[in-house]
């Protein structure tokens, strides 16, 4: 059986681990998979209790403390001495991602902690097509170079939507066509879908309220060069690829604004070049989870939010058309690095000024130092 490692980050009760665990005995894959769950400094203490519970169960489930984290990220100067992985943010999601790389999972699934696995789907088994060369899949292209996967998704009230970290100058042009053909696909990296709330940024949900009600079925697999935002919800992606999914620093004031709930958005864009430039495809479909967003002050995601959406009208634009060197993942995302330092300049326009470039030059400099870390652990 293909080794598979969870990783979840959360400040709350765990009360996903009880439907996810019931969906790995039913499957049976409580074996051959470990959760990985990532505490931070908001983290309640009963909720160590409640993982406790279910280990003398049987269930492989980490939970390792701040101290333990600490210790455990002192064996990568470059992420301690630089504070790659901040705590109180999301971004301690990497910390998991560096447990799993180490513990030889083949497959890393990434879950937040409000995604529930529907149990009409094998939530691991679905996951694990990630490294699998598939025949007989719905390979699309699009006219525009992006594929809404919301598409795929039946709304009520009835409405077009986007999912979170989707460019607002794509959204705004005409509708493209899409084209299918059938064929065979490298699948790095697999997309499960949402049921509930569906994903959409800070905007939208100020807008309106939409619930995704069903899945059409279909299951696409986006051809190099389709695009289309890649978040942490209910993602999966082959052991080869974790170099490249560095989740990325978020936090930095730029233009009166402090980007943040884009990390997951900017890290999968980042990977996703990495696959195209390496022949690999996105899968998108099952599994099924059902979102029950956590409360939110949308004001708030939306003062944070507007900062990326911003910034990721340039970068898009510029990932498209940018070329990357390396014949493996290392390479790839070393010249992926380079590249964004080097073109810092062109981010961020008129409205972010300065400080999205040197965001930028930041953030390339993350990527740098978190591939020194996972090198040790070859």
């Amino acid at each position: 059986m293909t080794k598979s490692a969870i990783v979840c980050t959360t400040i709350f009760e765990p009360h996903f681990l009880d439907p996810l665990v019931r969906n790995l005995d039913h499957f049976g894959h409580s074996e051959d998979t470990e959760i990985i769950i990532i505490p931070d400094k908001k983290s309640p203490t009963s909720a160590w209790e409640t993982v406790k519970l279910f280990q003398k169960k049987g269930y492989r489930i980490s939970y390792p403390s701040l101290e333990e984290q600490e210790a455990y990220l002192c064996r990568f100067p470059s992420i301690s001495r630089n504070h790659l992985i901040p705590y109180n943010t999301d971004n301690r999601r990497n910390v998991g991602f560096l447990m799993a790389y180490e513990s030889g999972a083949e497959v890393l699934i990434s879950i937040d902690d409000d995604n529930y696995p529907d149990m009409a789907y094998d939530f691991v088994g679905c996951h694990s097509v990630c490294g699998q060369v598939i025949e007989g899949v719905e390979c699309v292209r699009s006219s525009n170079g992006w594929y809404n996967v919301c598409d795929l998704l039946e709304i009520d009230p009835e409405w077009r939507i986007f999912p979170r970290g989707f460019p607002y100058r794509v959204r705004r042009a005409e509708k493209p066509t899409y084209t299918s053909k059938i064929g065979a696909a490298r699948i790095g990296i697999n997309v499960g879908l949402w049921l509930g709330d569906p994903d959409v940024d800070a905007i939208s949900r100020n807008f309106g309220k939409w619930c995704a009600t069903r899945w059409s079925g279909r299951q696409v697999c986006l051809e190099p060069g389709t695009w289309s935002p890649i978040n942490t919800q209910n993602t999966a992606l082959i052991r080869d690829l974790i170099p490249a999914y560095y989740y990325v620093l978020m936090g930095q004031p730029m233009g009166g604004l402090v980007i943040d709930r884009f990390g997951d958005i900017l890290s999968g864009y980042f990977v996703k070049k990495v696959c195209d430039h390496l022949g690999y495809s996105v899968l998108v479909g099952a599994p099924i989870c059902t979102h029950r967003r956590t409360p939110h002050n949308l004001f708030k995601d939306l003062y944070h939010e507007l900062a990326g959406i911003i910034l990721l009208e340039d970068v898009t634009q510029w990932l498209e058309a940018e070329t990357l060197e390396g014949s493996d993942v290392i390479q790839a995302y070393r010249s992926l690095a380079d590249k964004i330092k080097t073109n810092a300049h062109c981010f961020g326009s008129n409205i972010l000024g300065n400080e999205a470039q040197q965001y930028l030059c930041k953030i390339a400099q993350a990527m740098q130092w978190w591939l020194d870390a996972v090198e040790k652990l070859f």
